[in-house]
């Protein structure tokens, strides 16, 4: 009986594994397929199949060292769709899950400057810009985070004019 136990828990290791193997590959050739060899632009039917696609490997493999790098790229492409709150969804999800990782300054960065290019909610932007400073002082991406805040909800006419007092200073 023992053996029957062990043979039944060996053929549901392979099952899953076979499975996990095939979803990444289904991912693999996809994602060659994303952009268009045309026009080089995003397909939009299969990028948001390619999400669904990362979405269901990130929810089947939560804790598989692939699992964090598909959310991210699920994510990114959401917002390349223009599925902004999606997206904005997918980086939160990506920041709470994955909060160790290298990619989540870029996520929270990336809330940020949805909120503010995208939505153009200048106050959401600002909470999360402000929350990438606090935590991130260091980060590479910082001082772009501070101009960004900086010049949050400003025209193009009013940073011109900005500019144009700096030179005058200087």
């Amino acid at each position: 009986m023992k053996n029957v136990s062990i043979a039944f828990c060996l053929l549901v290791l392979i099952a899953c594994t076979n499975t996990r193997v095939k979803q990444e590959n289904a991912i693999n050739e996809m994602e060659k397929t994303v952009y268009s060899d045309s026009t080089g632009r995003l397909d939009p039917a299969v990028a948001a199949k390619l999400v669904d696609d990362y979405m269901a490997f990130v929810d089947a493999y939560r804790n598989d060292s692939v699992s964090a790098r598909y959310l991210f790229k699920a994510a990114e492409l959401a917002s390349g769709l223009g599925k902004n709150e999606r997206a904005l969804e997918l980086f939160a999800r990506y920041c709470g899950e994955y909060p160790e990782t290298e990619k989540a300054p870029v996520a929270l960065f990336l809330q940020g400057f949805i909120y503010d290019d995208q939505l153009k909610e200048f106050g959401q932007a600002d909470k999360f810009y402000t929350e990438f400073l606090e935590k991130y002082p260091q980060h590479s991406l910082a001082n772009d985070v501070a101009v960004l805040k900086r010049n949050l909800g400003k025209s193009d006419e009013e940073l011109i004019r900005e500019f144009e007092e700096q030179m005058k200073i200087q």
